[in-house]
């Protein structure tokens, strides 16, 4: 029974590493701009980027562990790190804090008037590998 448990945990271990490969990176044409603020995102985009809590800007304060000093100064756990958007996608890298902390890849494609997302993959970022 030990033996069935550490070779379930060891394909486990094993299975997990080998999604931690960087994803094809997003395509977008040359005519793509740079988001650098939360704020520049269309609003269905902004929305769904902040359902699970606050944003912070590249660069603005972020809570990357589950560690609160001051309950009065509690910093965003999400924070965009790079973004870029075309005519009908946007593709953006958002820092998880916590316990779990990753890197969201997240596509948005716009469908008529609305933009919906359509992936997000969750990466271990590259200092973490």
């Amino acid at each position: 029974m030990q033996n069935l448990t550490i070779l379930t945990l060891s394909t486990l271990i094993l299975a997990g590493a080998a999604r931690a490969d960087e994803p094809p990176a997003c395509t977008l044409p040359a005519s793509a701009k740079t988001v650098d603020r939360v704020a520049q995102l269309p609003a269905e985009v902004r929305d769904a980027l902040l359902s699970n809590g606050p944003v912070s800007d590249p660069n603005g304060p972020f809570n990357a562990s589950d560690v609160i000093i001051d309950a009065t100064q509690i910093e965003p756990r999400q924070r965009l790190v790079s973004g870029q958007a075309g005519a009908d996608v946007i593709c953006l890298r958002v820092e998880q804090g916590g316990r779990g902390y990753h890197h969201a890849l997240m596509r948005f494609q716009r469908q008529g008037e609305h933009w919906t997302q359509v992936s997000q993959t969750n990466v271990l970022p590259e200092s973490t590998r």
